[in-house]
């Protein structure tokens, strides 16, 4: 299912997009494995405003940690959404890795949603239904566009197999800033959360590089 899109919107064609992608994951990447999976994650369905953060955090876990918990939960539901938004992918390699991905991200979200409801922090919408992640305004860094979303849903082939790779990848590379930017010591369940999604990341990215250079090629 699609995020709900804004009123209009300017569309390019899918090819033009999938090229300007191409350059970017053929620019550099980095390691790893494959695939989609179950839906139904585990976790109280909330909407992503109604998540309390900053000094609105109950005493006793840190403001940034579920800030950071909340933007992951967004990441992760964006993936799925990519995974389901194409309709039918042309190449098996690709198919079996957006199952991967699938898989992991919904094991993430049931990680994360765990990890806000035992701090006493409201779980996000999407956690539970990825397809209510927020796409527009400034709210959660890194996010693809609705705009790129619509392209994807429009695309076919061997396009919408490289389009969604490459929306993927820019997608991976802002989790990774996020988790980055994550102060560890503070709380070690999220420590070990966040060095997880930087292991698939990296990962992931790697096998985007090698799927997107044997498609291009």
């Amino acid at each position: 299912m699609r995020p709900v899109p804004p009123p209009v919107r300017r569309r390019l064609p899918a090819t033009l997009l999938v090229a300007g992608l191409a350059c970017g994951v053929l620019a550099g990447c980095s390691s790893g494995p494959d695939g989609r999976g179950t839906a139904g994650v585990p976790g109280t369905g909330t909407d992503v405003a109604a998540v309390p953060t900053g000094a609105d955090a109950p005493e006793g876990h840190a403001p940034e940690d579920v800030t950071l918990a909340r933007e992951l939960v967004a990441h992760q539901a964006q993936a799925v959404v990519l995974v389901d938004t194409v309709e039918e992918f042309d190449d098996p390699d690709v198919q079996a890795f957006a199952t991967t991905v699938r898989r992991d991200r919904v094991a993430e979200l049931g990680s994360l949603a765990g990890w806000l409801r035992d701090r006493g922090e409201r779980v996000p919408a999407e956690a539970t239904r990825p397809d209510r992640v927020e796409l527009t305004g400034d709210a959660v860094p890194g996010l693809v566009s609705d705009t790129q979303i619509d392209h994807l849903e429009l695309a076919s082939g061997s396009d919408a197999d490289r389009l969604f790779l490459g929306l993927l990848m820019s997608l991976h590379q802002a989790t990774l800033e996020l988790v980055r930017g994550h102060e560890p010591g503070r709380d070690a369940a999220l420590d070990a959360i966040a060095a997880d999604v930087t292991r698939s990341r990296t990962e992931q990215l790697a096998r985007i590089q090698q799927l997107f250079v044997r498609l291009t090629s």
